[in-house]
């Protein structure tokens, strides 16, 4: 029964062992804005990309390391920047136990050690009426 329990643990270890094997390359995030409607483009790394179509509105973001600035403009409203900031995939822990060195530094040169928040919210606040009517 030992010999069971050290089996199945030792498989659990392994299924997670490598973050790569489990998550994707890329995932999807989310936009939304209040109000709602508002036209956004990403920065990273100096490239700039403009979503189509209002938010609510979903893209593909590459894992990597740097963050994602997000500006979103509304007629009558303040242009306002949200960040989409790369933190460490929780999956990273089981690689680092199971699959050591060799798995982590796999991890790392294909970026699956990195993740985004799965949505961002910006709001936007209204312009003082004399700014708005001007526009």
């Amino acid at each position: 029964m030992t010999m069971f329990r050290f089996s199945a643990i030792f498989s659990l270890l392994f299924l997670a062992a490598c973050a790569g094997y489990v998550s994707e390359r890329s995932h999807i995030v989310t936009v939304i804005t209040e109000p709602p409607g508002a036209a956004c483009t990403l920065e990273r790394d100096g490239v700039r990309t403009r979503l189509v179509g209002g938010t609510p509105l979903t893209f593909v973001a590459t894992r990597d390391w740097g963050d994602i600035e997000v500006e979103c403009k509304l007629a009558g409203h303040e242009t306002t920047t949200g960040t989409l900031h790369s933190g460490l995939e929780p999956l990273l822990l089981g690689n680092i136990l199971a699959g050591g060195i060799v798995g982590l530094v796999r991890d790392a040169g294909t970026g699956f050690i990195h993740r985004y928040p799965r949505r961002v919210r910006i709001v936007l606040p209204p312009l003082p009426r004399s700014t708005a009517t001007r526009n």
